[in-house]
């Protein structure tokens, strides 16, 4: 089972974005917490791009490819806006009272704990973070196998 979804970057898609995930999930036998895990992990990952990557409003800024398979569900989402690598991202201190601590990390954070996997690589202009839900043990690395994009995309 696959999905593929286009966003131009207009923060207002991201609902129905997030519906269209949703029902895809559920139609592949997904269990009510897994869903719920699932859509928290895409909102975070697309939030982060539209308000933090600043990637231009074009008919394809952002690109979401889903595949399910017999051991879990793996999501990768290209987008267009300025690099950045969630896995090389420093985790938040999360010791610190909130008042003392410093600003952000904490959507990192909830993409680390939710996700299974976590690979980020930059290529041809494009940031692309594949996450994977399948076994209870989690890692982060860079430049684990991906999907692999083709150069005549036009995302």
């Amino acid at each position: 089972m696959v999905i593929s979804l286009r966003l131009t970057g207009d923060p207002a898609e991201i609902p129905g974005a997030l519906d269209a995930l949703e029902s895809w999930l559920g139609a592949a036998g997904l269990s009510a917490e897994d869903l719920g895990e699932w859509r928290l992990l895409a909102e975070e990952v697309l939030t982060n791009i539209v308000h933090h990557g600043s990637p231009p409003r074009c008919d394809e800024a952002i690109r979401i490819d889903g595949l399910r398979s017999g051991d879990g569900v793996e999501l990768r989402v290209a987008d267009r806006g300025r690099p950045f690598d969630p896995c090389a991202a420093a985790p938040p201190d999360l010791s610190a009272p909130p008042e003392e601590r410093c600003g952000g990390g904490l959507g990192v954070h909830l993409m680390r704990s939710l996700a299974d996997e976590m690979a980020y690589a930059y290529r041809d202009g494009r940031n692309i973070l594949t996450l994977r839900k399948s076994s209870p043990s989690a890692s982060c690395s860079q430049g684990q196998a991906q999907p692999e994009v083709a150069t005549d995309d036009p995302l």
